[in-house]
């Protein structure tokens, strides 16, 4: 049975990096479940992406592993931070990609296409 990896961020946009860290998880053999937060209200020059479109960002990227079941989207509220007790149950997973994925910015990407 393939266990679940929740992987929560802003996603402004979803990009080429944050694909590849899906990526290697289900090349781990975990399933995703990717939550972006929903950012309406925020401000505009660091979330200038609707929930919904983010959503679509996705789901563009991730068609037929959604429809396999092994990646889902789920949005969230704004989160300060995931906490958790003594012995959850779950591990922290530090996904590390090679210096050029890891360079990718979303800060820059908006910065590129006028929206920050």
């Amino acid at each position: 049975m393939r266990k679940w990896v929740l992987f929560p961020g802003r996603f402004q946009p979803f990009h080429d990096g944050h694909e590849a860290v899906v990526r290697t998880l289900l090349g781990r053999g975990h399933s995703v479940l990717i939550m972006p937060m929903r950012c309406m209200g925020m401000d505009w020059t660091e979330n200038p992406y609707r929930d919904d479109e983010r959503e679509a960002m996705v789901q563009q990227r991730f068609a037929k592993e959604i429809a396999d079941g092994v990646v889902a989207v789920q949005s969230i509220p704004p989160i300060a931070g995931v906490a958790y007790g003594r012995r959850p149950g779950w591990e922290q997973i530090k996904v590390r990609l090679g210096a050029t994925t890891e360079a990718i910015s979303g800060t820059k990407i908006r910065q590129d296409i006028g929206h920050a």
